[in-house]
């Protein structure tokens, strides 16, 4: 079940919640995941999302493990999913507030 964050998990989620609002719902899970974890793949470097802020803030996590934080925040109702074509992601209301710092439960699978 969801459970409280650590302050280490709360900085984290509040890490991928920023670099979602701010690539603003123009990218699917995967890419916000490489581009936090600092990969130099094909697609980050066509996007130049090497030059976004955030770029490999979370460089000490497996992407595996950021992808699990997105899928938490996705159903802790933070991150939405827009399946027009291709999935893209964007910031709720509520994903907004966990920004600004409003506690939030998730299901972390560790």
């Amino acid at each position: 079940g969801a459970r409280a964050l650590t302050e280490e998990e709360s900085v984290v989620i509040r890490q991928i919640l920023r670099c979602i609002s701010r690539l603003n719902g123009r990218f699917g899970k995967g890419t916000i995941a490489a581009v936090l974890a600092g990969s130099n793949s094909l697609e980050i470097r066509t996007h130049r999302l090497n030059n976004t802020i955030g770029y490999g803030a979370l460089a000490n996590l497996p992407i595996p493990a950021i992808n699990q934080f997105i899928k938490s925040l996705i159903k802790a109702n933070c991150v939405t999913i827009r399946a027009d074509g291709y999935p893209t992601i964007g910031v709720t209301a509520l994903g907004r507030e966990v920004i600004q710092g409003q506690r939030v439960e998730l299901e972390i699978h560790n």
